[in-house]
């Protein structure tokens, strides 16, 4: 097969590939059509040892027939891996994947990287070969030996940390801002030495200009309206798309609650977007943590959150304690110091008397958030020392709302105490260190403690009775007598609006 190809090429010096392409275009639709002679058939025949005379007229004919058929069809297939492989030029590896595809073994010695050029033979128009240069053997000998190829070895290296791509050699090197346009990442920076070590920088992370015009819409939505808060933070509690943006967020709501300590609207949707990026169920916030809850603090124990005192700065301190509590029952389990981190924080602004009492009023909602056992941990051991020094508070219009409120959180704080404790001991049963506290508790706030107990915790157990229907268990408080000294007198208002009375 190889013999009736070399044969018939038409143009001296052509190369293969040429003359390839010259059949298929002429098998594309040319009119004028080629068919190998029948003298080709005889002499491949008489290679193959059967005598060319012995060989009939017609049986060469339909012999060669044939052979230009199937020339045609193995050309036509090699041009369609030409033009896949966006070539103009057939070479020997389109003929060899079109032999692979119908099942016929490939060429061998024809596939070079640069096409063959075939000579033609002196004394004969139509018959062609490949010249062949001759190799001297002995340059072959003296030439030196070729390097020792290196064994196959594994390393490992850093594709991305965090979202940014590490600028070491293994890594492509970040193209420069004026090759690739618009949105390409900076050239890398310069290593720095510290202490003697060679620090190598992180590349940025850059942002496409669709998640940039999005990032931009929610932080004016942010500082917008309310319906434009809305819409951003339902676009962000459910985008599965949006994680790429949670470093920027994180940062933004560090900036704008440092930036906007007076400006009570705008730290109350930060917050709730703090609240939605903790809920998202498409996002991870883990390793952002620890920047979002300085923020998160500072909304509860900021001496002063608006301009005006006597806006509902409350409602703000509310809010983003509960926040902190949802980051910990959410993220507690996997970051054992979030929770004694926090509550440390909250008990040293509660103790520190230089604060002031909206500072403390932050400190005790934030504390009571975290559960009845911080209650008991942190306000509880203080909680006769402080109410003393809320009684020595000079009375004033301003004082007097403060006094009011930070009464109000400690009655809530040490109520849920008593409610969660009282509820996990049994009826006619003592506990040693809740009655003790009951009895402290009720000397200091007498009678607006009952609604918060389940169980009287004073009550001693009942003797055992002879077999009797069981009743239906009766609540009772039992009251402690008087003791000398003075006792203190809870707004009546402030404690029923937190009863829901």
């Amino acid at each position: 097969m190889s013999k009736a190809k070399a044969s018939a090429q038409t143009d001296a010096e052509q190369p293969a590939g040429g003359m390839l392409a010259a059949d298929a275009a002429t098998t594309a639709g040319s009119c004028v059509s080629s068919s190998l002679p029948a003298d080709l058939v005889r002499v491949v025949a008489e290679q193959e040892g059967v005598p060319g005379a012995a060989l009939p007229e017609a049986v060469a004919a339909a012999l060669a027939s044939d052979a230009e058929y199937r020339l045609r069809q193995v050309v036509q297939e090699a041009c369609k891996f030409m033009r896949r492989n966006k070539r103009g030029v057939l070479c020997a590896g389109d003929i060899n994947a079109a032999l692979r595809l119908a099942n016929v073994e490939a060429l061998y010695g024809f596939n070079f990287p640069t096409p063959m050029k075939f000579q033609r033979v002196a004394g004969n128009k139509g018959l062609y070969y490949v010249a062949d240069p001759e190799v001297d053997l002995t340059s072959i000998i003296e030439r030196p030996l070729p390097e020792c190829p290196r064994d196959v070895a594994l390393g490992l290296h850093w594709l991305a940390v965090e979202g940014v791509q590490p600028a070491i050699p293994q890594n492509p090197p970040p193209a420069t801002t004026s090759a690739a346009g618009e949105g390409a990442a900076p050239p890398p920076a310069k290593r720095v030495k510290i202490e003697g070590t060679e620090v190598e920088p992180l590349v940025q992370h850059v942002l496409s200009k669709e998640m940039q015009l999005y990032y931009e819409a929610v932080v004016q939505s942010i500082r917008g309206t309310e319906e434009a808060t809305v819409a951003a933070l339902n676009s962000l509690q459910h985008d599965p798309g949006t994680a790429q943006l949670l470093p920027y967020l994180t940062r933004f709501v560090a900036e704008e609650i440092a930036g906007n300590l007076r400006h009570l609207q705008l730290l109350f949707n930060v917050m709730r977007l703090v609240r939605t990026l903790i809920t998202s169920p498409h996002l991870h916030v883990e390793p952002y943590l620890h920047q979002l809850m300085p923020g998160v603090l500072t909304c509860i124990v900021g001496k002063q959150l608006c301009e005006n005192p006597t806006d509902n700065h409350w409602a703000l301190r509310d809010y983003a304690a509960s926040i902190i509590s949802l980051v910990c029952q959410k993220f507690g389990k996997a970051y054992e110091s979030v929770q004694p981190r926090i509550s440390r924080t909250l008990g040293g602004v509660l103790r520190d008397t230089s604060k002031p009492l909206t500072s403390h009023y932050g400190a005790i909602v934030g504390i009571a958030s975290l559960g009845h056992n911080s209650v008991e941990l942190l306000i509880l051991p203080h909680v006769k020392e402080y109410v003393a020094q809320l009684d020595s508070v000079p009375r004033s219009e301003k004082s007097s709302l403060e006094v009011g409120k930070v009464r109000t959180a400690l009655l809530n704080a040490v109520g849920l105490y008593l409610r969660c404790s009282s509820s996990v001991v049994e009826c006619g049963k003592v506990d040693p260190a809740l009655a003790r506290h009951y009895e402290q508790l009720e000397e200091l706030f007498g009678d607006v403690l009952a609604p918060f107990v389940v169980h009287d915790p004073l009550a001693q157990q009942a003797p055992p009775t002879v077999a009797a229907a069981p009743a239906a268990p009766v609540v009772t408080l039992k009251k402690l007598p008087k003791k000398q000294g003075k006792h203190v007198d809870w707004p009546t208002e402030e404690a029923s609006e937190f009863m829901g009375e």
